[in-house]
């Protein structure tokens, strides 16, 4: 396809194996194989920030290619639902409107044996506590008789106080202070075991020996920074180059939009092509966030995300630690940039004369400056990164390239752009961002190349007989890596995605 009227070639595409018309096609010429610097050379050369974003998250390796697993550990105080509530009689309270007048007993049915005898608990309300005065099984779940604690002998709670979905929680309890004989138990919640599958990713390409001495396989130079501060010059071949890029970005991919095919039996639902052997799939980080966490948009709002995080915040993070990171594509920052614009409406003025921060409008009183009889040219602008909310809370921006990938997220927005640019994945607020990489112990990646007959490093024919480790001419280049995510922290990872409808 001819993209540009300047371009001197058309882009051809292919795939499998490369041959002398494929070359021929891309005008290239002379191999020369470079592995390690791989990295360097997309860091620099390309640009590429997809690597780097996955690389700041920490690593913990596992010992096998396998299934790998951890612990989260469940809240010790929790408030749980109500299911029911009847009187002494089996009558429901919702029929009869209220319960509890002249502190007559009457029951609650909750999923779990939480609370206990002289547990005072508390509802919406802290005018209705109730105490509990006996627990037994009631089929799956538990039924507790209580009573209202008050000094009211006409008090009694309304029906609409113990409506089925209401949460309870244990507030405090008593004790007589008589021959008392029991205290109140702690509550202890287990921690739970989460699992996930390690990934593997595989590339492979095969170069004919002819393609070799015929010099079509063009070596490319690439410069970068060495350790040393110098920089240091390396080849690499145009087709190790392009098929190491699509390995990288292929395993980025995998670790943040990858999706589990293995039933909580661990059977995996897909084959491979033999129909003998299982194709293994984790889940990536998008797929392991609580689905508690995941919140849809159609306008970005400063006070919608404040809400969010306030409510994530409060009793768990202290104010001044309070610090959100906005993970998102380049309309995801225009967005926020505009977003906090719109607050400048009510709450940020900027000009002389105005509340909050003042900025002098006037620039250079009594003239412009000039250079050689010219006036100098001015600068005006700004961009909000940044944006310091309610409580402690503050938004910072952190830009992610992979959510501006067309190819992969065709998918337009009506304002321009695409829907997944504007995705934001909130992270790092209170200190560490819960997310971890999982690698295999000492194999993070396997690059090898197989030679036949001939190969890129030795002249073919000539000197010495050497090995040759396939019968074909040429050789083949392979790439294995392995890969996993772990949400460590699930209340601090939160997923914003544009919802287009």
């Amino acid at each position: 396809m001819q993209l540009f009227e300047l371009q001197k070639y058309a882009a051809k595409d292919y795939n499998g194996l490369v041959t002398a018309n494929n070359l021929g096609a891309l005008y290239m010429k002379r191999p020369q194989l470079v592995t390690n610097t791989i990295h360097q050379i997309f860091r620099t050369n390309l640009k590429n920030a997809m690597f780097d974003f996955l690389n700041q998250f920490p690593t913990v390796e596992v010992e096998e290619n396998n299934f790998y697993e951890w612990m989260l550990q469940g809240q010790h105080e929790k408030n749980i639902p109500l299911l029911d509530a009847y009187d002494a009689s089996g009558s429901s309270i919702a029929s009869i409107g209220e319960a509890g007048a002249g502190v007559a007993s009457f029951f609650l049915v909750f999923g779990e044996e939480y609370f206990e005898a002289d547990n005072i608990i508390k509802g919406n309300k802290a005018e209705y506590l109730l105490r509990i005065l006996a627990v037994k099984p009631k089929g799956t779940n538990f039924e507790y008789e209580v009573e209202l604690l008050t000094s009211d002998p006409m008090l009694s709670i309304p029906a609409e106080e113990l409506e089925a979905g209401q949460r309870w929680a244990k507030f405090y309890n008593i004790a007589p202070s008589t021959l008392s004989n029991r205290g109140q138990r702690p509550n202890f919640t287990s921690p739970f075991r989460m699992r996930n599958r390690i990934t593997m990713n595989r590339f492979e390409y095969e170069v004919p020996g002819n393609m070799i001495n015929e010099g079509k396989n063009y070596p490319l130079e690439f410069s970068f920074p060495g350790v040393d501060g110098k920089q240091e010059r390396v080849w690499i071949n145009y087709l190790d180059m392009v098929a190491m890029y699509q390995a990288e970005v292929a395993n980025v991919i995998m670790h943040f939009y990858g999706l589990h095919n293995f039933t909580d039996k661990d059977l995996f639902l897909n084959k491979d092509s033999s129909g003998k052997y299982p194709l293994e799939s984790g889940a990536g980080l998008f797929e392991q966030i609580a689905p508690s966490n995941i919140h849809y948009y159609s306008t970005l709002d400063l006070d919608f995300l404040t809400e969010v995080f306030l409510d994530l915040s409060i009793g768990r993070i202290e104010m001044g630690n309070r610090v959100v990171t906005l993970c998102t594509g380049e309309y995801g920052i225009r967005d926020f940039h505009r977003a906090v614009l719109a607050k400048g409406g009510t709450e940020l003025t900027i000009g002389s004369g105005g509340p909050g921060r003042s900025v002098d409008t006037t620039v250079f009183k009594g003239g412009s400056p000039t250079l050689n009889g010219i006036p100098k040219p001015l600068s005006a602008g700004f961009q909000f990164t940044k944006y310091f909310s309610i409580n402690g809370i503050t938004f910072e921006i952190m830009y992610c390239p992979m959510f501006d990938d067309k190819v992969l997220f065709p998918e337009t927005h009506p304002e321009g752009g695409t829907t997944e640019s504007r995705r934001m994945l909130a992270l790092d607020f209170g200190g560490e961002a819960g997310i971890k990489r999982v690698a295999v112990k000492g194999q993070p990646s396997v690059f090898r190349y197989i030679p036949g007959m001939r190969d890129p490093f030795t002249a073919a024919g000539k000197g010495t007989p050497s090995i040759a480790v396939s019968r074909s001419d040429g050789y083949e280049i392979h790439r294995m890596m392995w890969g996993g995510m772990m949400i460590t922290d699930p209340t601090k990872v939160v997923d914003f995605r544009y919802n287009l409808v």
